[in-house]
């Protein structure tokens, strides 16, 4: 079990990763983002 805190950091973390990916490159950004979103979806369900 995650916590709430742990929750928001890697949330935050991903957030973040996408949002630098998509000011280097657009299209990997999109990529990105289909990875991104089953993994925080994964961890608000730990």
């Amino acid at each position: 079990m995650l916590s709430i805190g742990q929750k928001l950091v890697a949330l935050i973390t991903l957030v973040l990763l996408v949002t630098v990916v998509a000011v280097f490159s657009p299209v990997f950004a999109l990529v990105t983002l289909f990875v991104a979103v089953p993994l925080a979806i994964a961890i608000l369900r730990r």
